[in-house]
């Protein structure tokens, strides 16, 4: 028993001679790199700018509610969208709420030899989601799609007599698809190029202002957009 005593005061006795003599000779006993945590709101904000172009526009002569004559050589002329939004991204996956406007674009189409015409702009909202693919070099591309609603404005519609109809006003019901590539270029920053297919329901005109009773609707007015625009990630 007395020999275990000696012997562990002897190993006591050592060690605190070794940590004096590195004391001595200015050895410093390593230590633990510190912890450093990141942290991100993973909360963001984006701006667009695009070319649309509509495609498959269709349209109906509406008497008292019911679609009557269907107009021939319908089209929609192409546009421009602008838009901004705000979202949140968690690793592979964010979602964001975006509205967009799309500029005054120019009907025509023809029913029975008429020639009718006006102008159509709309807005639209939806909550996309999205899902990055992978990421190399910087280059992350992505896949998404998104719901929600478009409200048009119908203005200026008439015939080739003059018989004009009122502005209209409608909402609708958009949905939207969509793929592209985010390009980081600084820790918060990304440039976002893309495509999106929106299909963005059906405008109307107003009433006929003669007999009160007649309107004009678009049908499947869907568009191909090409954007590009900024996210920039909040702290």
């Amino acid at each position: 028993m007395r020999a275990s005593l000696f012997t562990l005061a002897l190993a006591t006795g050592l060690l605190g001679l070794g940590e004096a003599r590195a004391a001595d000779f200015g050895i410093a006993r390593p230590m633990m790199p510190p912890v450093i945590e990141e942290y991100g709101s993973g909360w963001y904000l984006r701006g667009d700018v695009g070319w649309t172009g509509y495609t498959g526009v269709s349209a109906d002569y509406v008497i008292s509610g019911v679609p009557n004559d269907v107009f021939s050589g319908t089209r929609l002329e192409d546009s421009w969208v602008i838009g901004a939004g705000m979202g949140y991204k968690a690793g592979w996956f964010r979602t964001d709420v975006t509205a967009d406007y799309r500029a005054q674009s120019e009907f025509a189409g023809t029913v029975l030899g008429t020639l009718f015409t006006g102008e159509e702009t709309s807005w639209s909202t939806l909550l996309n989601g999205y899902f990055d693919i992978g990421t190399w070099s910087g280059v992350t591309p992505y896949i998404g799609g998104g719901i929600g609603g478009a409200y048009h404005g119908t203005s200026k519609w008439r015939d080739a007599a003059g018989t004009a109809f009122a502005d209209g006003s409608n909402w609708d019901f958009a949905w939207a698809v969509m793929a592209g590539i985010a390009v980081q270029v600084s820790p918060h920053a990304s440039i976002d190029i893309g495509y999106r297919y929106i299909d963005l329901g059906k405008p109307e005109s107003g009433f006929d202002l003669v007999t009160g009773t007649e309107r004009i609707r678009l049908d499947n007015v869907s568009a191909h957009e090409v954007r590009a625009g900024v996210r920039y990630m909040i702290d």
